[in-house]
């Protein structure tokens, strides 16, 4: 619609133009041409009808700020429809987010259901399926969360060194993302990291993981108890 009636004025200012740079000997030739007689005194600049009554001159400017007043309702209407589709956008990756969660925590459940079922390949599979998802949505907390599951899943099957590495890596990620070493997270994996290196005969390891665990741990007691006698 717009397209349309600025393609119209457009074509009466080309037209207006091309009159006025016409004599009065050609348009007088034009008009008769046309079949239509015109008196060329009617139409020289000493006429009367040459000079547009003030009522005509004001109607011309308001003719003029009607134009302008389109012109900008015109801008504001565009405005407002790049305003809309950059909102339906936002809204749409908002559902696309919403989506991409509901779907990793469904493959979650049934990677657990399997793991319970000593279907181990097949919560592998799952889990893999889920941390793609999560990749693609960027969800960084899921992300872990799905490594975390991946590891559990490996000791639970008994590979254990794919375990240790999965446990490794999320620890280097978390420690990555600012997780205080005191946090409950990096205590619980490195709880497990320490029990896979008793397993795997590595004493120096797994005493340095345990009293890693416990030294944190009497921290936290230690505070608590702290607080309690000191309200």
């Amino acid at each position: 619609m717009f397209s349309q009636q600025k393609h119209s004025w457009c074509s009466l200012a080309r037209m207006v133009t091309q009159y006025s740079r016409m004599s009065v000997k050609q348009l007088s030739i034009k008009a008769t041409t046309s079949g239509i007689p015109i008196n060329p005194h009617c139409l020289s600049t000493n006429s009367t009808l040459h000079k547009p009554p003030t009522g005509l001159q004001n109607g011309k400017s308001a003719n003029k700020e009607n134009e302008g007043n389109n012109q900008s309702t015109i801008s504001k209407c565009f405005g407002f429809v790049g305003l809309m589709s950059i909102l339906g956008t936002k809204v749409k990756e908002e559902n696309k987010e919403q989506l991409g969660e509901e779907k990793i925590i469904h493959m979650i459940k049934l990677a657990k259901l399997s793991q319970e079922r000593k279907e181990f390949k097949k919560s592998e599979q799952l889990l893999h399926l889920a941390l793609r998802a999560a990749y693609e949505i960027q969800h960084h907390d899921a992300q872990k969360y799905i490594i975390d599951d991946m590891a559990n899943n490996a000791y639970e099957a008994g590979d254990f060194k794919k375990a240790e590495k999965l446990f490794v890596d999320l620890i280097k990620q978390l420690v990555t993302d600012g997780v205080a070493q005191s946090h409950n997270s990096i205590i619980h994996i490195s709880a497990k990291l320490a029990n896979l290196y008793a397993m795997f005969h590595e004493e120096v390891k797994a005493c340095e993981g345990f009293n890693f665990c416990i030294h944190h741990l009497e921290a936290k007691i230690k505070k608590e108890e702290e607080i309690l006698h000191n309200p």
